[in-house]
């Protein structure tokens, strides 16, 4: 193969000074923009240009058409600096003058993304405060100092909307990754315990649709990787609320019913392919969602339960329940004590779990009020 072929394809180019490999991109200089330099603009930039190939909706220059993204959006880069598929090089057979030793160059293929922090067209980084972009960056940025071989990828998603955009990013995020692991850990409970008829239309949205919906889009991107690669794991947050009926969580409770038939059938499904699902059932962890800030040993802290739970993965511990265990010790005390006594749809355990939380919706309610008189 001639060597001008180097003239079109991305390639690797040897650095005799330093020992070193250089990356070369000459097909580059065919994209549109050709890198001229212009004065600060003085103008006010639109929210929305619709010649920009960025913005949402618009055409990109090889034809491609955005989503309607409402956050972050990750694409494939139309001119990428190497390709992942083009012509091969075959460098010349080695040869012993010097010019051959030193000017080596090899083929060089893979794939570059765009990332898109903002759908408004004037907005820069500049102008977002900095509580927008810096959590999520500072946890990368300690994960990978901790852990120098870990590489960390950030979509930030609000699964309350349901936006279909959000799901299209998350896709471009992982597209091309081998993901291993999916760990559906998002979820929203009842701000306090409340009776079903006086929850509102809003709380009632939320919930199913942060707790199912999102699960459920979340795993038919991730799954079809797993699949594909027949391996993998999925971890699915459980409740107790789910496995016991549980007034005044009304909601909530069938939120969690649902993923546990789900998971188990999902389970069923993906282990021909090699794919093993469990739900992670637990009680009370001190989290902002249970309002629990004293740890003990019947509420673990959230970092002594990913320790069990990671290290219990298809141990069981649910006698009752295929594809699910109860990785904290004392939350699986407790399942076997219901189980071998009452049973999870006992009326009297129905009772007795009802009364609980009217107990503490009225506890709860009387801190409100005193709260509101120091107000």
């Amino acid at each position: 193969m001639p060597d001008h072929i180097l003239d079109d394809i991305s390639h690797r180019r040897y650095n005799p000074l330093r020992g070193n490999w250089l990356l070369v991109s000459p097909h580059r200089t065919k994209r549109p923009w050709q890198g001229q330099k212009e004065e600060p603009s003085k103008n006010k930039l639109p929210e929305y240009d619709p010649a920009c190939y960025l913005c949402p909706r618009n055409a990109r220059a090889a034809g491609d058409t955005n989503p309607d993204y409402k956050k972050t959006l990750i694409f494939v880069n139309d001119y990428s600096a190497v390709k992942e598929e083009q012509a091969e090089y075959n460098p010349p057979d080695a040869s012993t003058d010097l010019a051959s030793s030193l000017l080596r160059a090899e083929s060089a293929t893979g794939r570059c993304y765009v990332l898109t922090f903002s759908p408004k067209h004037h907005l820069t980084l500049a102008d977002m405060t900095p509580a927008e972009i810096s959590k999520l960056e500072a946890f990368a940025a300690e994960l990978e100092q901790k852990y120098p071989k870990v590489q960390s990828k950030i979509l930030a998603m609000d699964f309350a909307r349901d936006d279909n955009a959000d799901y299209d990013a998350l896709a471009a995020t992982v597209a091309g990754l081998d993901v291993a692991i999916l760990i559906n850990n998002v979820g929203q409970s009842h701000s306090i315990p409340v009776s079903f008829v006086d929850t509102t239309r809003e709380e009632l949205q939320s919930i199913v649709t942060i707790n199912c919906l999102g699960t459920l889009k979340t795993t038919s991107i991730i799954a079809p990787i797993m699949v594909q690669r027949k391996k993998g794991l999925i971890l699915t947050m459980g409740s107790f609320a789910g496995w016991i009926p549980t007034p005044y969580l009304a909601t909530y409770s069938g939120s969690k019913a649902f993923l546990q038939h789900w998971n188990s059938s999902l389970a069923e499904e993906l282990k021909p392919s090699g794919v093993d699902t469990q739900l992670v059932l637990s009680y009370l962890i001190t989290t902002a969602m249970s309002k629990v800030r004293r740890a003990s040993a019947l509420i673990p802290t959230p970092k002594n339960f990913v320790k069990a739970t990671l290290g219990k993965i298809g141990s069981g511990s649910y006698q009752n329940w295929a594809y699910t265990y109860t990785p904290w010790w004392t939350h699986s005390i407790m399942v076997w004590a219901l189980e071998s006594t009452l049973g999870t749809g006992n009326a009297l355990g129905i009772w007795y779990n009802g009364k609980m939380h009217k107990d503490i919706r009225r506890r709860a309610l009387r801190k409100a009020e005193r709260e509101a008189k120091k107000a």
